[in-house]
């Protein structure tokens, strides 16, 4: 408390001394201190209170927030042991100051090839960093066309990923920036359509199409031909389930032709 008022003793004080009896009372005023914060980058949703008396009642520190940390508590006029509650009690003096420490945050990146390989490995591929660290998916000196590939599926091309999280995928750079929460990046792709020749030898009944790997595709189709009689089917590359009068596809892109043509 800082003294502020003598109240005017003269006035009972006469030139031969007191007149009657006195009582004196001193009056004070409660000093005001200062508390200052460094959040480190932090925000408190709910404000601090800046400046206390000896007579403000016991009050608790709001705790800050930081997108991607955790807080791990105050230090400075508490000690050098972090606190993650700090409380001022009433009756408390002297200017207060409180710093925020924290620590940064993990988050997890799932790849997720969708049916294809990521670096040649079959199922998720999962990667834990710091948050708004960068992960390269790609080499950027390796284009999706060369070999090896980074992220493949026979019969597919790859269209890109699909992203479901925090963070965020630069498509020129191919990085990956880590956001506060975990994410997946699915692989997008679309079906190549291959073709199928025909070399019916010098028969009738069939017409070059296509087919891709979305589903198989069985020729049952039989060609015919003046004079002789189909007995089946050569192909001029494998990948195929060979059978008279059909054939089951992969995928591929095939030619085929009609063999062992019979005299009848």
């Amino acid at each position: 408390y800082t003294y502020c008022d003598r109240s005017n003793v003269n006035e009972h004080v006469g030139t031969g001394g007191l007149r009657n009896d006195v009582t004196m009372y001193a009056v004070w005023t409660a000093n005001e201190y200062t508390i200052s914060y460094n959040l480190n980058g932090g925000t408190v949703a709910t404000a601090n209170k800046t400046s206390y008396t000896v007579e403000t009642d016991t009050f608790t520190l709001n705790n800050p927030t930081k997108t991607g940390y955790t807080f791990t508590g105050w230090t400075g006029s508490n000690g050098t042991t972090a606190q993650t509650t700090v409380t001022i009690a009433k009756g408390s003096t002297g200017n207060k100051t409180y710093t925020a420490n924290w620590t940064i945050n993990q988050y997890t990146l799932t790849i997720n090839p969708n049916g294809g390989t990521y670096k040649a490995i079959p199922g998720n591929t999962t990667v834990k960093q710091n948050y708004a660290s960068t992960y390269t998916v790609l080499d950027s000196s390796t284009t999706w066309t060369s070999a090896p590939l980074k992220v493949t599926r026979a019969g597919y091309t790859f269209g890109g990923w699909t992203l479901s999280g925090a963070g965020s995928y630069n498509t020129t750079t191919n990085v990956f920036t880590f956001g506060a929460g975990n994410t997946t990046l699915t692989a997008k792709w679309t079906a190549i359509n291959y073709n199928i020749t025909y070399n019916l030898g010098g028969g009738t009944g069939l017409s070059n199409t296509t087919y891709n790997a979305t589903a198989s595709k069985s020729i049952t189709t039989i060609p015919t031909r003046t004079g002789y009689t189909f007995v089946g089917w050569t192909e001029s590359v494998t990948n195929i389930s060979w059978q008279l009068g059909g054939i089951n596809l992969n995928t591929g892109s095939f030619e085929y032709m009609s063999a062992y043509p019979q005299s009848i």
